[in-house]
C-alpha cells in the first residue's frame, strides 16, 4: 500500500493526497459452487486461484479568500476467481468516480456549495454510470437559528451487453433542516424535512461474482417525512 499527504502550506491555500493499494490473496478459502437448477451447493476450498484489488484515491483543494475548491477521483478494480459446476470462472468488477465542488466561505454570509459527481461501474457483461448534480446552502440568521438544506439530483443508465435491456432513470432529493440553539446553551432544537421531492425508489447495482452477472434494482426510500427532535448536551 502506498500512501501520500502533502500540504503546499496554510498561506497557499492548497492540500494535495492521494493513495494507491494493491492486495492479492493467494491460496485463500472460497466457496467451490454446484448450482443444481435454482438450488445452490457450497463448500470451503483451499482456491489455488488470486483474487486481486487494485484501489486508489486523489484528492486537491484549494481555499482563497471567500472560496473553496474540491476536487476527487477514486478507482476500485476487482477480479475474482470462482470454481463453478467444476470450472474456473474469472470475473472482474471495475468502478471509478469523479466529483468537483465549489463552496463559500463567508463568515456572516449565507454560504452555499454546487458540485458534480460522475460515476461508472463496468462489469463483464454490463456497465452503468450516474450523474449527480448537487447543492447544499447553510444560512446563520436572528443570532440563534441555523437554516440548512441539500439537493442531489440523479440520472442514472444501465446497459447490458447483447441485450436491449436498459435501463434510464431520474430522480432527486432535497432535504433541509431549521436548528435554533441559544448561545452557551445546553438546549438544542430542531425541525428537519426528509425527501422534499417525495421520491419512492433509487436505483442500486448488484454484482454476483459467482455468476459473473450484474443485476439492477430498484431500491424503495422512505417517502417525505417530517421530524422535530431536542438535544441536551450534558
Amino acid at each position: 500500500m502506498f500512501e501520500n499527504i502533502y500540504d503546499f502550506g496554510a498561506n497557499r491555500g492548497q492540500n494535495l493526497r492521494y493513495f494507491l493499494n494493491y492486495t492479492k490473496k493467494v491460496n485463500g478459502i472460497k466457496n467451490r459452487t454446484l448450482l443444481v437448477g435454482v438450488d445452490r451447493v457450497s463448500s470451503p476450498v483451499n482456491s489455488e486461484f488470486a483474487d486481486e484489488t487494485f484501489s486508489g484515491n486523489f484528492r486537491y483543494g484549494k481555499t482563497y479568500s471567500k472560496l473553496k475548491t474540491n476536487f476527487s477521483a477514486n478507482f476500485n478494480n476487482s477480479i475474482f476467481n470462482n470454481i463453478v459446476n467444476g470450472e474456473a470462472i474469472k470475473s472482474k468488477d471495475f468502478s471509478h468516480s469523479y466529483q468537483a465542488s465549489v463552496a463559500t466561505k463567508f463568515k456572516n454570509a449565507p454560504n452555499f456549495e454546487v458540485g458534480y459527481q460522475k460515476s461508472f461501474n463496468n462489469y463483464s457483461n454490463s456497465k452503468s454510470e450516474t450523474d449527480r448534480p448537487f447543492a447544499n446552502i447553510e444560512i446563520s440568521f436572528l443570532k440563534n437559528f441555523i437554516f440548512t438544506s441539500d439537493y442531489s439530483y440523479y440520472k442514472y443508465k444501465n446497459t447490458f451487453e447483447n441485450s436491449n435491456n436498459k435501463t434510464n432513470n431520474t430522480y432527486s432529493f432535497l432535504n433541509a433542516n431549521l436548528y435554533y440553539q441559544q448561545k452557551d446553551s445546553k438546549w438544542e432544537f430542531k425541525i428537519s424535512a426528509n425527501n422534499l421531492t417525495n421520491n419512492t425508489s433509487m436505483n442500486t447495482d448488484s454484482y454476483n461474482e459467482i455468476s459473473d452477472s450484474n443485476s439492477t434494482s430498484i431500491y424503495y426510500v422512505q417517502p417525505r417525512l417530517y421530524m422535530f427532535s431536542v438535544k441536551y448536551n450534558l
